[in-house]
């Protein structure tokens, strides 16, 4: 036989598994990310990639643009106020950061600032892994969001510098908030209870 204080508690038991049910996938939405594996093409056009929908092209809305300028691997960021996270002088003098892992991507950066014109890659013109800090629009939220971009470089020299060249994989906080450079959230990972 089931008291009144045993079916109140089973009730409030049920409602609160089911609240967790529902309102769990809106908590996985403040961090995307996405592995594209994605060659980039050492040419003047490179790729352009739409870092929330995950599109290619130039007609694609995009909001980052890896390439090579005849001097190497480089980088171009979307409409100002956007762009690469870089240190220098803004605009075409400016040089991309290769940001360590672990390391905040923030609203406004410990060092340097976000360029919106040809930022010069030499930090990612030789032989590895590297974090790349941008800032774009997030065409679904309106806001400005804040990522990281995975770059594998390659070990071409000269006009060819860091390539072959991938973005492995990126994540960006579609809240507006800062991100760490480098990390996916436990929040993204999926757990069941036995």
């Amino acid at each position: 036989m089931i008291t009144n204080f045993a079916k109140t508690r089973l009730t409030r038991s049920a409602l609160a598994a089911l609240a967790i049910t529902f309102t769990s996938p809106a908590a996985f939405a403040a961090v995307v990310c996405a592995s594209p594996n994605l060659d980039i093409p050492s040419t003047i056009d490179g790729v352009y990639l739409n870092l929330v929908t995950g599109s290619t092209g130039s007609a694609a809305g995009w909001d980052i643009n890896p390439y090579n300028n005849n001097a190497g691997l480089t980088f171009y960021g979307a409409a100002s106020p956007q762009g690469v996270l870089a240190t220098g002088t803004a605009g075409t003098l400016a040089e991309a950061q290769a940001v360590a892992s672990g390391a905040p991507i923030a609203p406004t950066p410990a060092t340097g600032f976000y360029n919106q014109f040809q930022t010069r890659g030499a930090a990612f013109q030789t032989p590895g892994t590297r974090f790349l800090g941008v800032k774009f629009t997030n065409e679904v939220t309106g806001a400005a969001n804040y990522g990281w971009v995975e770059i594998v470089s390659g070990n071409g020299t000269g006009a060819n510098a860091g390539f072959p060249a991938t973005i492995s994989r990126y994540c960006y906080d579609d809240t507006g908030a800062q991100i760490t450079a480098g990390t996916t959230p436990v929040s993204l990972q999926q757990f069941s209870v036995d």
